[in-house]
């Protein structure tokens, strides 16, 4: 049988899901921000986007559709040469415009650079 709750008895699944929770609160303001229509769009791959403006920072938002692993590219409107993944701060390069980023089975990424002017 399968017990829903056994998760709040997993130490090690307890500290994942609150560490995620505590990554969404601190995005929220982002994340409530208005979406930017037009900011970036899938060029290849099985993937979601959505941007958004907080600040002076440009925030977009990845998510692979895909229950398997896949190589995905995603054009930036008014892009820098370079963004950092908000996760572990690596700069990504974005070549012509483009990210090209490698996607786990239904994995994310969040990219954050400054915002166009």
């Amino acid at each position: 049988t399968r017990i829903e709750a056994a998760l709040f008895e997993d130490a090690a699944g307890m500290a994942a899901i609150k560490a995620e929770n505590a990554r969404i609160q601190s995005l929220a303001p982002v994340l409530l921000s208005p979406t930017v229509a037009g900011a970036a769009t899938v060029v290849s791959g099985d993937v979601a986007l959505m941007a958004k403006d907080h600040g002076d920072r440009r925030y977009i938002f990845a998510v692979s559709m895909s229950g398997a692993p896949q190589e995905a590219r995603i054009a930036v409107a008014d892009a820098p040469e370079t963004a950092a993944r908000l996760e572990s701060g690596e700069a990504v390069r974005l070549d012509g415009g483009v990210i090209a980023d490698a996607f786990p089975a239904y994995g994310h990424r969040a990219y954050v650079f400054a915002k166009p002017k």
